[in-house]
Formats: structure tokens, sequence, C-alpha cells
């Protein structure tokens, strides 16, 4: 603002005292109405300007003189200059030119000029006030006239804020995943500056291998307006299509030029692989016990979690018992080995036994969680033996010569599959006589030997007999041997049996 002295009143003329009866050196200027008053043994004159009235004016100018002095006599008196408003005045100066037979002795503040007396009085802050004590005498009688003027500067400032926005971006993701499970993003912008960040763009590429659960590869978010302090994260999920180490960088950029990007994310993204062994009985008999021991390796590069092995008990097999924990529950073995890191490993086994099946094919699963399912088997060929048991008895034991007796040839198979071809041959001594034969098969006799034809099969469980009567030709202990052959036998199964004839 310009001066008030150019703007509202250029000179401010005060007279202190009676107005003088000499002319003044320079022609009056208009000043806004004074008013008077007395206090302090002075009489106040006080003028506000440029209106006039204080509620409407800038500063307001009181002066104090006494009503009379003595020739010769020193006396003081006051000038006060008030700021009337909340701004503050600048360059305010305050200048009397004394007229008439005044002399000067001093002033508090020390004027500028002894002649017409100039008071540099600064700023005047808001509301305040300065005084001006002048001390001097008047040389004779008469009039002495005071011409005082104001001058000032009122300064009104408008502030521009000069702002810094600033724009700063961070990302992060899941530092380690299996391949089947989601990485998780996110995006932190923040304003770290001073003013408001405008119309941000938030952009990041994603590695090849890497996508969006809806199968996009960049990622793009908007955002008005940042004010100063204020962050936003944006967080989203995302898939792996295969095992390896993936990083990516986060950009964002803004009006005024504004640009960053994020450090690296990393993930690593692993995978467990499983591979099932499995070795067992490769032949048994039928009722024996098969064992199974199956080993379990992850061999790839994440963890194995919730492990679990399975069997379905096959077909006319029993369980017989299972290591590490396997249970059997409505015909399925389980095996609930928990978590395997990579590189682990894990040995179990399971026993059963057969008594129908003729070959026994058993195939165990492993599952993991995030891991492909593996199968491992292993066959047993069971077979049944057919235990053959040979008996031979008399009936009849002693006999008196020219008396006969029969021989009772019971074979029993004891074992769990049938024989086949089954033959009997009787040798008899020289002290016996050949009477008859019979039984599950024709006999044919040729001298001292009574053959019986082949037996074609006899089921586990099940006898077969033949009889042959023979007469007491010479009294003595004698014997009658019995051999049977059949296809699972490779040597004969021989008895005899012993009878006394006597005389």
């Amino acid at each position: 603002m310009t001066r008030i002295a150019s703007a509202f009143l250029a000179t401010l003329a005060l007279l202190i005292g009676c107005a003088s009866s000499e002319k003044s050196p320079e022609p009056a200027r208009e000043a806004p109405a004074a008013e008077s008053r007395s206090s302090d043994g002075l009489h106040w004159t006080e003028r506000a300007y440029p209106t006039g009235d204080r509620r409407t004016s800038v500063v307001v100018l009181e002066s104090g003189t006494p009503a009379e002095v003595s020739a010769g006599t020193r006396y003081e008196y006051v000038l006060r200059v008030t700021n009337l408003t909340d701004q503050n005045l600048d360059n305010v100066v305050v200048l009397d030119k004394p007229q008439g037979n005044f002399q000067l002795s001093g002033s508090r503040p020390q004027t500028e000029d002894g002649r017409n007396l100039r008071w540099n009085l600064g700023s005047l802050r808001g509301r305040q006030a300065k005084e001006i004590t002048v001390t001097g005498s008047a040389l004779g009688a008469g009039h002495v006239t005071h011409c005082a003027e104001v001058d000032w500067n009122s300064v009104f400032c408008s502030t521009t804020q000069v702002v810094k926005p600033a724009l700063t971006i961070s990302s992060t993701a899941t530092a380690a995943i299996l391949v089947c499970d989601p990485i998780v993003r996110s995006v932190t912008v923040s304003n770290s500056g001073t003013g408001t960040t405008r119309n941000i763009v938030i952009e990041e590429r994603l590695p090849d291998g890497i996508s969006t659960l809806e199968g996009k590869s960049n990622v793009s978010h908007t955002l008005l307006a940042l004010e100063p302090g204020e962050s936003k994260t944006f967080s989203w999920r995302e898939k792996a299509a295969r095992t390896g180490r993936y990083s990516s960088v986060a950009s964002a950029r803004a009006d005024g030029g504004l640009s960053a990007r994020s450090g690296e994310a990393w993930t690593t993204v692993t995978r467990p692989v499983l591979v099932l062994e499995k070795q067992g009985t490769k032949k048994t008999y039928r009722g024996r016990t098969i064992a199974y021991d199956m080993t379990l390796r992850n061999t790839g590069d994440g963890e194995a979690r919730d492990v679990v092995v399975t069997e379905n008990l096959p077909a006319d097999t029993k369980f017989v018992q299972a290591s590490e924990g396997g249970t059997l529950d409505g015909g399925v073995v389980r095996w609930r080995l928990g978590s395997m890191a990579p590189g682990a490993a894990r040995t179990f086994n399971m026993r059963i036994s057969s008594e129908g099946a003729a070959r026994v094919r058993s195939t165990t699963t492993a599952n993991a969680y995030c891991a492909d399912a593996v199968s491992a088997t292993a066959e047993t060929d069971v077979t049944g033996i057919a235990a053959i048991l040979l008996e031979v008895k008399d009936l009849d034991d002693p006999i008196e010569l020219g008396g006969v007796t029969t021989y009772l040839i019971t074979v029993t198979n004891q074992g769990s599959t049938p024989d086949t071809n089954i033959q009997i041959v009787v040798d008899l001594e020289d002290t016996m006589g050949y009477v008859s034969s019979a039984g599950s098969t024709k006999a044919d006799q040729v001298g001292r030997r009574v053959t019986f034809r082949p037996l074609a099969s006899l089921a586990a469980g099940e006898k077969a007999e033949w009889r042959v009567e023979v007469k007491a030709v010479s009294e003595g202990d004698v014997r009658i041997r019995v051999a049977m052959t059949s296809n699972q036998r490779s040597r004969p199964v021989e008895e005899t049996e012993s009878t006394t004839f006597f005389k």
C-alpha cells in the first residue's frame, strides 16, 4: 500500500496550545477535526487519521502540553502516536515545526533535526503506541506554536505458500510360497512432501511366469490426490506358473513431473515332488505273511505338507499290521505322515496274508498338499501246497497161515492246493499171496506188484482210499510196502505196514 500521507492525508498540522497571532510560515493543510481534553496537568489534543474517527481511522496523534509556562522556564510536552489497526505500520515519522520564540533543550527519543524536530519511530505493531517527550523553553512572552506532521507506510501482506510435493513408492510380496499358493503383493504410494500430489498413476509389470489371478501381467491403479503425509496401499494376489525366484518393481508418476520407483520385491516359488518306492514278497504260500516295504521321498524344493499314504487292501487278503501308525479303516490302510522337508525320506511297511488269491497286486498311493500324487505297485505270487499224508493200515493182525487180511491205504491232502496225478504202487513180500484190490482207482497186478491207476486230482482237505487183500502164505513178521507219486512230489512218498503171520 502507498503511504497513507499520500493516499489519505499528506500532512498533519497540529496546533499545540492557543492559536498564535503570528501567521504560520506554511499554509495550513486540511486535517481531520481535533478533539481536546485535560489530563495529568496537560492539555491533550488528538486527531485520528484519515477519517477523524478512531473507529474508522488508521492512526491517532495525540499531544499533551502545559496550558501556561513562564518565559525562560524549561517545560515538557508529549507527542503520542498510536496504531489503531491490527496491521503493522512502517516508517512512522513525526515532524514538529516550532514557531515563535521556543528553544529546544532535548527530546526522548533523540530528534534527528534540531530546527524542524523530526523523529523516525520505525514500525508500529498493531495497536502499539509510542511517545515522544520534548523539553524546551520560551525565550519571551507571547505564544509558542508547534506544527506537527505524521507520516507512515501501511504494509498489507498477502502470502503465497510455496510447497514441494514428493512421491515415494514401496512394493512387498510374499517371500516364499508353494507353486499352488497365491502370492500376495502390496504397493504403497506416499506423499512425503509439503503439498498435495495429484493425478497419481501406479504401475507394476509382473515378471514372466507370474500373473494376477485374473491372468493379467500388468497391474495399474490411479489416485486423484494424496495430501502431505498421506499414504495409500493397493494389494492383490498373483499366481506362479512354475517354480523359481521372481522379482518386480513398482513405479508411480504424478502431476508436476513427479515419479518414483520401488525397490525389487522378491518371491521364491517352490514345489514338493514325491517319489515312492515299494518292494514286497515275490512268492509265498497261502496263509503265509506277505511283506511290503515302502520308502517315500520328497525330491522337490518345497515342503510337502499333510502327507497321506493309502492302500486299498487287495482282494482275498487279510490285514496283519502296518508300521508308522498305519491303520485299517473300511478296507483302506492309511498312514498320516505329517510334513516332509525337501530331501526328507520316510520308510514304512505293511504285512498282509492271502488264503485264496493266486496273485496279490498291492498298490500304494502317496498324496501331499501341492504335490502330484504318486503310486507304486508290487505283486506277489501266492501258491498253495499239496501236503499229502499217506497212511497204510492192516485191518486184521495177526493172521493165521491160510487166512486173509486187508490193507487199507489212505491218502489225505492236508495242504492248500489240489494234488494231481496221484498213483499208488504196492509191493508184496513172498510170504503173501495176492487176493484182490479195490479203491478210488482200478488196479493192475503183475506178480507181487499191484499198481493202481493214477487219481487225476485230490483237492485240499479231501481223502482217497485203496484196499489190497492178501493171503498169509508163510509165517513170520511180514511187510507190505506202499509208494505214492504225484505231480506235486519230486520224490515218491513211501510207507510200510508190518503184520504177523503165524501157524
